[in-house]
């Protein structure tokens, strides 16, 4: 033995600088009253076949996964690697258990004279304990000992409570006796023989075959929802609501309105139908991030409003170029909805997005026009400049939180600006190269002048032209409401957005 090394000589080892705040993914949520997802709770899937697990492929959920959102291929040759969902609470639900679909056979439970499981429901626990299964003849008849042992309980949350054995998805399934917010927690009793995994309530979700777990809830708004939700998890860029879900118009408004209020973090999906086109649109139209398509009633179930979600979800903007067009996108299997130049004009002027199709040497051509938002003349119309703000200010976000978790301090001086500014600088390099930045776009007088405002700057007009973007930085003293001084640096960001060509004009002149 020796004297420890450690007492002379004291090196500390670490990786330093590795603070990882993640960018948010910009994948598609899909909000959906049905009851297999927990409330309050995000589930997320990264392929199709999970998603037929979890759900049935016969449901509405797995339909708009399959297609169009991960059979979808963009001319980068990317696909979406993410989609999520959660539960929307129109009306309060009671809490529930959904059994993992494991194989389950009555033998096991025969051997079982005193069976214990303790359930939580709403903040009061019982041990439920005596369950004789032996003389059970099917798994029916254990949801029944069950249910019995339940009901037994006091309180209307377990007198009232259900447990059934659903034959289909081969679970035991429970549905509390009272709405409203209430826990629910299975859980090993600690004595006599435990039940809780023969009826398969003690298994993580996993990819869909697991436990599933729902807390009671209370009935919510929209902007509940969403608040909830977005507070949950934001890994997300785009959001819509199942044809299930039946939104009406002051609710669609109400989606609308708070997709407005986040400033060009998330993009709203809507159908339109052809009799509400004209009032739908007039009622969405001045609030941004929201992305009308025309959808006639015999195809709402080709999900088309999810083209711009799905879309946005295959943008890989760590690529080179990755930056889309959301016009002239053509690797969709939907049905063209408008086949004229006056539908197509009404539905510009309003707005509205659609799958057109036209013709060149008697070949029908179809794809998705015309990528557009509402929202007025200060907030981006083009779904794809709006994108890119969302992907720049999610990058810029999380390289500036990794700044401030990966160094011991950023100083309120000039070290602390360049600082800053060298961690935006990163983000911006990359944004020149996905083309989120337009290097040499020309400027017109409004803008230039604008730019001089903004910056302070008359030249910055030129900079922003010629490189893309111009980009200062100040330290602010704050008062905060306690009465103290902070210091924040406050960073100002003009850059050339990357416009998009949709229309080509020629002239073919003879001599």
């Amino acid at each position: 033995m020796a004297i420890s090394f450690q007492k002379y000589i004291n090196i500390t080892s670490g990786v330093g600088g590795a603070a990882n705040v993640g960018q948010r993914s910009l994948c598609g949520r899909i909000f959906s009253a049905n009851s297999l997802i927990p409330t309050s709770t995000i589930i997320e899937f990264t392929n199709v076949s999970d998603v037929g697990t979890y759900f049935g492929t016969t449901s509405e959920e797995y339909l708009r996964a399959a297609n169009p959102y991960f059979r979808f291929i963009s001319k980068n040759i990317k696909t979406p690697q993410l989609l999520s969902y959660a539960f929307y609470p129109a009306v309060a639900t009671a809490p529930l258990i959904f059994g993992d679909t494991s194989f389950k056979s009555i033998m096991p439970f025969n051997f079982i004279s005193t069976g214990a499981l303790s359930l939580t429901l709403g903040g009061v626990t019982n041990v439920l304990t005596g369950m004789d299964f032996t003389t059970a003849v099917t798994l029916v008849d254990v949801a029944t000992i069950l249910q019995a042992a339940i009901n037994a309980q006091t309180g209307i949350m377990w007198t009232s409570a259900t447990v059934v054995y659903e034959p289909i998805r081969g679970s035991f399934n429970f549905v509390g006796g009272a709405i409203g917010n209430a826990n629910v927690i299975p859980a090993l009793a600690g004595i006599g023989q435990e039940i809780l995994n023969l009826l398969g309530w003690g298994t993580p979700i996993g990819n869909g075959s697991g436990t599933i777990l729902s807390d009671g809830s209370d009935a919510q708004t929209i902007t509940e929802c969403l608040d909830s939700s977005a507070n949950a998890s934001d890994n997300f860029g785009s959001f819509l609501f199942t044809n299930g879900c039946a939104l009406d118009l002051p609710q669609t408004v109400e989606a609308a309105s708070w997709t407005d209020l986040q400033n060009i973090t998330y993009k709203f999906m809507v159908s339109i139908l052809p009799a509400n086109q004209s009032t739908w649109s007039a009622a969405l139209i001045d609030y941004s991030g929201t992305a009308m398509t025309f959808v006639p009633s015999t195809l709402v179930n080709e999900f088309q409003e999810m083209t711009d979600m799905t879309i946005l979800a295959a943008t890989d903007y760590n690529s080179i170029n990755a930056t889309q067009n959301y016009m002239y996108q053509t690797n969709f299997t939907f049905t063209p909805t408008v086949t004229d130049t006056p539908t197509s004009n009404a539905l510009d002027a309003l707005r509205i997005n659609y799958w057109g199709v036209t013709q060149r040497a008697g070949s029908l051509i179809a794809f998705y026009q015309r990528g557009v938002l509402t929202g007025t003349t200060t907030s981006p119309q083009d779904t794809n400049t709006f994108a890119n703000e969302q992907w720049f200010k999610s990058a810029a976000g999380s390289a500036l939180m990794n700044l401030l978790l990966a160094l011991p301090k950023v100083s309120a001086n000039n070290q602390g600006l360049s600082q800053v500014l060298a961690i935006l600088q990163s983000v911006v390099n990359l944004a020149l190269s996905n083309g989120t930045i337009s290097v040499g776009k020309p400027l017109n007088i409004t803008q230039q002048l604008y730019i001089g405002s903004i910056t302070g700057d008359p030249n910055a007009w030129q900079q922003v032209q010629n490189i893309g973007y111009w980009v200062g930085a100040d330290i602010i003293a704050v008062i905060t409401p306690s009465s103290t001084t902070e210091y924040e640096i406050r960073y100002t960001f003009v850059y050339s957005k990357d416009d998009v060509v949709r229309t080509i004009q020629g002239s073919d002149i003879l001599i």
